[in-house]
């Protein structure tokens, strides 16, 4: 494979590095070095300002850079002497210690004294779940720009600098490998596949899943993802994904008077409920703990609800799988609350 400078250097810092470059390239001054490259850069600079001012003119001048001019932020740019562009780059990592709020404080002081109207980003290039994404536009005031957005404006240019198309190709290979999970094995299955798997899970029920990430813990850690939960005589249970695992599980307040018995009276409701519905492919885990606040109390194999090992995903099987069983949660769910 064609050496990758973003291959070696994956690291927030050198993709910092990138975005600043990009939006120095803006400034129409540069046109006279590299026309494609400068109408790239306008039109990238444009479509950020466009997330928070959809009648954001032409791009004239840009400084840009990192820390400096903001302690804390990123990657900023000043357009047109109007506009500061705040951007909250992130590869794999999520927001943290309430960093987005932090860095809207420090802009805001420095647009009342320059007179500058900020504009507030945050750009993701691996993946993140749409509930997380969602939060940071309605809580936190930032515009997301994912990967395939970034993607499709770049894509738009025929630009020929090395430094572009090595940090494009980069871009499209996390895609392809995420868009694996459609095409390998389960069996080969690896993180990427995971992540592309989840976001296909959202577009197919919107309504149902919750959230997905890494979870990590001593036994080596996991990609999983939630569906909503149900309320049911005093605690919640849910569907959770643990890759290869669909689990039932519950949720139960550390002051709930089930607590001491809740795991072995779910699993005996389960039990019933289970033959009723002809879904033998449930089954009790290896040991049903009375401790912790979430705990499994069922679970399906991979080869009943995913596909054996060597096996291509059945995409709408797999989809129409979990329906079943979150139709089971919902009934268990119904019943416990009635008795």
């Amino acid at each position: 494979m064609k050496p990758n400078l973003f291959q070696l250097a994956t690291k927030e810092l050198a993709q910092d590095g990138f975005l600043v470059w990009l939006l120095q390239w803006a400034d129409e001054s540069n046109k006279q070095y590299d026309p494609q490259l400068n109408e790239c850069a306008a039109f990238f600079a444009k479509m950020l300002l466009q997330k928070q001012v959809p009648a954001a003119e032409k791009i004239h001048t840009v400084t840009a850079g990192r820390k400096g001019l903001l302690k804390n932020v990123d990657v900023w740019a000043v357009i047109n002497q109007q506009y500061l562009l705040v951007i909250e780059d992130k590869t794999v990592t999520e927001r943290h210690s309430n960093q987005l709020a932090i860095y809207k404080k420090e802009a805001e002081a420095l647009c009342a004294a320059k007179n500058w109207k900020p504009v507030y980003i945050y750009l993701k290039t691996g993946s993140e779940s749409q509930a997380s994404l969602r939060e940071i536009e309605q809580q936190e005031g930032y515009h997301c720009v994912t990967r395939a957005e970034l993607m499709g404006w770049l894509g738009k240019f025929q630009v020929r600098n090395p430094i572009f198309t090595d940090f494009y190709d980069y871009l499209c290979q996390q895609e392809m490998a995420e868009q694996a999970f459609e095409t390998r094995p389960l069996n080969q299955w690896d993180a990427a596949c995971w992540r592309g798997f989840y976001q296909f899970l959202e577009t197919q029920l919107p309504e149902e899943v919750s959230s997905w990430r890494y979870v990590a813990n001593r036994a080596g850690g996991f990609w999983g993802c939630w569906f909503h939960s149900r309320a049911c005589n005093g605690y919640q249970i849910y569907l959770q994904v643990e890759q290869a695992k669909l689990c039932i599980k519950v949720e139960i307040p550390s002051d709930s008077p089930q607590r001491g018995k809740c795991s072995r009276e779910s699993w005996q409701n389960i039990l019933k409920l289970k033959a009723e519905k002809q879904l033998p492919e449930i089954i009790k885990p290896q040991k049903l703990s009375n401790k912790g606040t979430w705990r499994t109390v069922a679970l399906i194999r991979a080869e009943d609800w995913l596909g054996k090992p060597g096996e291509v995903l059945n995409k709408q099987q797999v989809v129409e799988n979990i329906k079943k069983y979150l139709s089971f949660i919902r009934e268990y769910a119904r019943r416990t609350d009635d008795k």
